[in-house]
């Protein structure tokens, strides 16, 4: 999604970097592996553009239309490239001086080793309002439909079925961002989930909550503060889990990460960022965690 730049009808951002990724194939760590499987760490380039351009804003109304691509490739496991290429539209009405309402339909694809991987299509609406000094709240909605291109993980009908990842995605929630004097933003959210799929594998409710905190340091660094937690609850018991793995899965998800940017003119600027993710599943093939560390330099050009 591309949010307006203020005072801009048209933006391009172009980014590119280096990272090392310790899990690159989302493998769990409590699963033995034959000898001759490498390790799941991997060093990784990626690049990506995003673009947009608002085309009118008149009379309370206004829209544009906005794009992107992200491409990684690591260095040893080649089988593991990635890209992504996603769309949208919006279209805003002011509500008032301080309301804003926008609707953004959108849609992309993504490819995995070459293969398309992945088609969605959704819509979000949102309700925007400026509480002043108290802040900025968001209150949001978001419907995609996932069509999942790979073929399921099994030779049998039954499992085929029970694996079908496609479906319906519901994401609801509020997010507040506040300034603290002249150097500190706090921001934060709760959120709900859930996600019907045409496999039982893959349906489950879910919610939690985010918090983060970006503060201008000296010499004109920018850092940028963020974690997370998520609850899943899956309606049914993995068709992948090992014998002895009773009950229905559900994951506890946590998430953190810091990025780090100077500034070095108006339009350039580089950075250094860290992220860790942790999947704590009661099934084994879904329990996993991964660190990634890397640099990348980001130019923009608003007009």
């Amino acid at each position: 999604r591309f949010e307006k730049v203020a005072g801009a009808t048209r933006w391009v951002t172009l980014q590119a970097g280096l990272d090392y990724d310790s899990n690159i194939s989302l493998r769990s760590d409590q699963i033995s592996r034959p000898d001759d499987v490498t390790d799941d760490n991997d060093g990784r380039g990626w690049w990506g553009v995003d673009a947009g351009a608002e085309l009118f804003r008149k009379n309370g109304w206004g829209g544009g239309v906005g794009g992107a691509y992200t491409g990684s490739h690591p260095f040893k496991a080649d089988d593991f490239d990635q890209h992504f290429i996603s769309s949208s539209f919006w279209l805003d009405r002011e509500l008032g001086n301080r309301t804003l309402l926008r609707l953004s339909p959108e849609g992309g694809f993504a490819f995995f080793d070459g293969d398309e991987f992945l088609r969605f299509v959704g819509i979000r609406p949102e309700l925007r309002h400026d509480f002043g000094d108290a802040g900025l709240g968001t209150f949001y909605v978001r419907y995609a439909y996932n069509d999942f291109r790979y073929e399921e993980f099994s030779n049998e009908v039954t499992l085929r079925n029970r694996r079908d990842r496609d479906g319906h995605d519901v994401l609801f929630g509020y997010d507040h961002q506040i300034m603290v004097g002249d150097t500190t933003m706090l921001r934060g959210g709760l959120f709900g989930r859930d996600y019907t799929a045409e496999g039982s594998d893959y349906d489950f409710t879910g919610g939690g909550g985010w918090l983060g905190v970006r503060q201008t340091l000296p010499w004109r660094l920018i850092l940028d503060v963020t974690g997370s937690a998520e609850y899943d609850n899956y309606e049914s018991r993995s068709s992948f889990a090992d014998p002895g793995e009773g009950g229905s899965r559900h994951d506890v998800v946590g998430a953190a990460g810091a990025v780090l940017t100077k500034p070095i003119t108006d339009w350039l600027s580089v950075s250094a960022r860290y992220q860790y993710l942790n999947n704590d599943s009661n099934t084994q093939l879904f329990n996993y965690d991964r660190h990634i560390a890397g640099a990348f330099v980001t130019i923009g050009l608003i007009r």
